[in-house]
């Protein structure tokens, strides 16, 4: 991702549109085309993500309804397997963020790396501080956690690799340069693997005091991502800007597997090492499942920018479920005919959920996949001590649930202690009705709970999550109230398309004789649509007479004009006298908000005598006019 803009281009021009290469021919062989994958689609998860210029995903290992994304514009959040996001970014000075890691011992601590160095939460992204003492180069790239250790972390920069043994509180750099891919061995985490964006692969055998380049089999240098089965270290997959390779011998040496563009992600199945997925930059991403020998096509679903996937993440309790960081946002896959069903637990009790046709049987959190059409009862079973206060998502009230999978669903059971006499709460609102709201936009609502009560009882309680157009914003969670206090709940409305919605936003608590969990009915119309617009000044590029070897250069602004984000995917030369004209800035790989601009910089060089022409041709998500194209021309004398 860091030097794209700069050879993507003519990498696309050179890179077959479908590629498939075999572990017995060691260059790898180009097809013309292959076919889509079929039988999974990709599903856009956007709500509440207000950037979408996706670089990084990260799954709480422990809890895989959490997840992570790192964008351009920061941090981002969600708790409900990425049906919706919050922004969390206080004391997140860089919000340019290029990778995430996940400390396994502690998932409450994560490590963002920026164009501002690596900063650090301990509280799950509540907040962050920068922790860069001794980073001289602030462009962090990749990020590792040793884990054996977890004080011990890398971070690739666009300068050296460092490494610190407390927990990225002093940094300490090597002789490495221009790390773009980390991986460590998990047997023996002395050893690691670096890609580099100028010299190849890397591997250590001390812990990275001293790398030695393993370049056999390598066709081209630039890296960007480094991958290890799971099952086993010695098999390690590598993004390279013209391929993805693979080395079954601990990076000895590397096999083209997939010619393509820009191998930027890839995610290998941890129950079945033979899939693997390929995340490209413009070609969408490539599955196979066995081993990279074949691949197909997996774009069924995605978007045009959503084929520019800078990352993959896989779901460790259910494979089948994947998620793409894309430059259109997150896409969750759906294997088609198969449905997922999740099932996680909330409220101040404890208990369990299980299901017929079995599945799910757990404590926390977990999931099934079922056939679609398929009809799922669940059963809560509250532990000694705790009551079974009721459902929320998919199913509401206090029996059990019954689930028709027709669509990938969300259920929550919440269990409670028992109710204390003399606790009252108080929710008003009742209801929240949003009226009216443009797609694309959103409105918030607030509603207050109170402990009305006349003892000294706590009133304890939780706020449950949300799917689709709602979430909550703040005030969401657990609470504990003295007696007369309150908490402020704010629900967001964002519709993603035209039409009523509604919704029911459930509370947990402790209050005796009142119903649990209390609800909050919710409702609102999305109108209108997303509409992104274009324009282009000036229209054309007059260069007039230039000398023979000067050059003079022209500026165009482009603007959106639209009411949506308009993604400018890339711009390029073409006519027959283009290798004289130059895009010297802006190529492209841009979010615009409505309204924003960005320039594109053309210079003109002519090499001989005589009138010259070429076109600008700058594509983006625009439904109007995706391709613009604007006239170039001037004289050589």
């Amino acid at each position: 991702m860091r030097r794209i803009f700069i050879v993507f281009f003519a990498a696309l021009l050179l890179a077959p549109m479908a590629a498939n290469a075999t572990e017995g021919n060691e260059n790898g062989s180009g097809l013309e085309a292959l076919p889509d994958d079929v039988t999974d689609t990709w599903n856009a998860i956007n709500n509440g993500l207000t950037n979408t210029a996706v670089n990084a995903l990260a799954i709480d290992p422990t809890n895989p309804s959490i997840l992570y994304a790192g964008t351009k514009g920061g941090v981002f959040k969600s708790t409900d397997w990425g049906e919706n996001w919050n922004a969390i970014n206080n004391g997140l000075t860089n919000t340019h963020v290029w990778t995430l890691a996940i400390d396994s011992s502690n998932t409450d601590i994560i490590y963002a790396g920026t164009n501002g160095g690596v900063f650090k939460s301990t509280n799950g992204g509540g907040g962050w501080s920068a922790v860069n003492n001794g980073l001289t180069y602030t462009d962090v790239w990749a990020l590792a956690i040793d884990p054996s250790n977890t004080s011990i972390l890398y971070a690739g920069t666009v300068g050296y690799l460092y490494k610190s043994t407390d927990a990225g509180m002093i940094w300490s750099p090597s002789n490495l340069t221009g790390v773009d891919g980390l991986a460590i061995d998990p047997s023996n985490t002395s050893v690691l693997y670096a890609n580099t964006q100028n010299s190849g692969i890397h591997k250590s055998t001390d812990g990275g005091e001293s790398w030695f380049p393993i370049l056999k089999g390598l066709t081209c240098v630039l890296g960007y991502t480094l991958t290890m089965d799971p099952t086993n270290p010695n098999t390690i997959y590598a993004g390279n800007s013209c391929a993805v390779y693979k080395s079954t011998d601990g990076g000895e040496s590397w096999i083209a597997i997939l010619v393509t563009s820009f191998g930027l992600a890839v995610g290998i199945d941890p129950t079945d090492p033979g899939i693997v997925y390929a995340g490209t930059w413009g070609l969408g991403i490539y599955k196979s499942t066995d081993g990279g020998k074949t691949w197909i096509r997996f774009n069924t679903g995605l978007t045009a920018a959503g084929l520019l996937v800078t990352a993959l993440a896989i779901d460790p309790t259910n494979p089948r479920l994947m998620y793409a960081g894309t430059y259109a946002g997150v896409f969750k896959s759906f294997p088609a005919g198969t449905l997922s069903l999740y099932v996680s637990n909330a409220g101040t009790g404890e208990g369990s959920v299980t299901s017929s046709p079995s599945g799910i049987d757990c404590g926390s959190i977990c999931a099934a996949t079922y056939d679609e059409g398929t009809g799922v009862t669940l059963t809560a079973t509250p532990s000694t001590g705790s009551i079974f206060a009721g459902w929320s998502g998919a199913c509401s009230g206090t029996g059990d649930c019954v689930v028709t999978m027709d669509a990938n669903k969300l259920v929550t059971a919440t269990f409670n202690e028992p109710g204390q006499s003399g606790v009252n709460i108080s929710v008003v609102p009742e209801s929240l009705n949003f009226g009216s709201v443009n797609v694309g936009l959103s409105r918030e609502e607030t509603i207050t709970i109170t402990n009305q009560t006349n003892s000294t009882a706590t009133l304890s309680g939780s706020v449950g999550t949300l799917s689709g157009p709602f979430s909550v914003v703040s005030g969401g969670g657990a609470f504990d109230l003295a007696p007369g206090q309150s908490v402020t709940v704010t629900v967001q409305f964002l519709p993603a398309t035209a039409g009523e919605a509604s919704a029911n936003l459930f509370i947990s608590h402790n209050a005796a004789n009142q119903p649990n969990p209390a609800n909050v009915p919710l409702s609102g119309t999305g109108v209108g649509s997303i509409v992104s617009g274009i324009s282009v000044t000036p229209t054309t590029g007059n260069y007039g007479n230039v000398k023979v070897n000067k050059n003079k250069s022209v500026s165009f602004k482009v603007k959106n004009t639209g009411k949506g984000d308009l993604i400018i995917l890339y711009s390029r030369i073409k006519g027959p006298d283009g290798s004289m004209f130059t895009i010297t800035s802006g190529r492209g790989g841009k979010v615009l908000t409505p309204g924003k601009t960005m320039t594109i910089k053309v210079t003109f060089k002519p090499s001989s005598t005589g009138l010259k022409s070429a076109t600008l041709e700058i594509t983006s998500n625009d439904r109007v006019a995706p391709i613009v194209n604007v006239p170039l021309s001037g004289t050589g004398q």
